[in-house]
């Protein structure tokens, strides 16, 4: 099992502990004060509804921190699956050479998208591979980049799609 999972989620347990207290505290306010009971439920509801839209507004589903490099890797197979079907005679089977970081991910979307036209293997080596998807921020990659040609960089994650240039 081994799985850190709470270690950088500690503060999600702090929102709904928050909310018992509140409840507890309204409901307290309730019975102690001559107040009419409508008036601390309706501010606690008026402070739930203000915690839900705040959580509408700020919630990210496109990613999570501990996963930002994989935010864009569904757009990324699908700019390489519309390069192979602009011109499938030229790739009719490409092969995508991407960073270790990506391989669990890239593992996933092969076998759910049943995707036999693409080979991936791990880089480096930088050679052999008709595309790679790498981190922009590894220091490898900035090394090779001068040799390549961009070809897509993803702005939420930082990726770049390249592909090296034909000399």
């Amino acid at each position: 099992m081994d799985n850190l999972y709470l270690i950088g989620r500690t503060a999600l347990f702090f929102i709904p502990l928050f909310m018992l207290l509140a409840i507890f505290l309204f409901q307290y306010l309730s019975r102690r004060t001559a107040l009419p009971k409508i008036i601390p439920l309706g501010l606690l509801a008026a402070l739930t509804l203000l915690f839900i839209t705040h959580f509408a507004m700020r919630a990210s589903t496109a990613m999570t921190v501990e996963w930002r490099s994989d935010a864009d890797t569904k757009s990324m197979l699908k700019d390489l699956r519309t390069m192979k079907d602009k011109d499938p005679a030229v790739h009719p089977k490409i092969v995508l050479g991407i960073n270790d970081t990506f391989f669990p991910s890239m593992q996933y979307y092969l076998k759910r998208g049943n995707s036999t036209w693409l080979e991936v293997n791990t880089a480096p080596p930088y050679q052999g591979h008709d595309f790679y998807y790498l981190e922009d921020t590894l220091n490898s990659t900035r090394r090779i980049l001068p040799r390549m040609i961009l070809l897509e960089a993803y702005p939420l994650s930082g990726n770049v799609l390249v592909r090296p240039k034909i000399e």
